[in-house]
């Protein structure tokens, strides 16, 4: 599909409201927004993979929050290599400027491999807000089991910042963990180098869990900084 075929898609299934919603939502994102509902932009990328998906990769200096959108949900799914997929992400994660193409290309990778954990190093230490951002929750989602625990814990511990979508991440990655591994999550939040903004933050993200007992819920007040 060119990409003059998926500007013109998109046109037609703007809505100028939901554009408004969705800066509100992204603050900061300077790309053009249709307005374009999510629904709508997955069956999109169906179609696109569906027929030719490499045009859509090309970044151009007009891209639209969509057409970034769209590369979230394309990526994840084209099939083809580990290596390939590497690539098409280095190439990608750098034009990521909101916490929603972030967070929807991140929880669409389901990657299991010591390859990908080593990929997620230069991201995870990266000056660049969205880039940090891309790293650590990329590694909420896929290293949160019991066999990367306490590695995967010990990058957060570590993962202080003052860029503020990397505080909601790591505070988010946290709350996840105590949700699947209670002990060591407690012992992490009793011995840990986060700043005390996302400590806190990760507190109230437990607390607001679903997944966590309401004696836990008060026990981890204990631990705000």
């Amino acid at each position: 599909m060119t990409r003059d075929e998926i500007r013109r898609r998109l046109a037609e299934l703007a809505e100028t409201k939901y554009a408004q919603f969705i800066r509100k939502l992204t603050p900061g994102c300077e790309s053009l927004q249709y307005g374009v509902r999510v629904p709508a932009l997955r069956k999109l990328a169906k179609d696109i993979l569906n027929s030719d998906w490499q045009e859509i990769m090309t970044p151009l200096a007009d891209d639209s929050y969509e057409e970034k959108f769209l590369r979230a949900l394309i990526i994840p799914q084209i099939k083809c290599s580990l290596d390939d997929r590497l690539t098409l992400l280095e190439e990608f994660v750098p034009q990521i400027d909101n916490w929603a193409v972030c967070d929807t290309v991140c929880s669409m990778l389901k990657i299991k491999d010591d390859r990908f954990r080593l990929f997620l190093d230069e991201y995870i230490n990266s000056e660049k807000e969205f880039e940090r951002r891309f790293g650590l929750v990329s590694l909420m989602y896929n290293f949160l089991d019991d066999d990367y625990m306490a590695d995967t814990l010990a990058v957060y511990s570590e993962s202080s910042s003052d860029q503020y979508y990397v505080q909601m991440g790591v505070a988010w990655a946290v709350s996840e963990a105590f949700a699947k591994n209670r002990g060591m999550t407690i012992d992490f939040l009793q011995n840990n180098n986060l700043d005390k903004k996302t400590q806190n933050k990760a507190i109230q993200k437990i607390r607001e869990s679903l997944r966590v007992s309401a004696e836990d819920k008060e026990y981890v007040l204990k631990f705000k900084k």
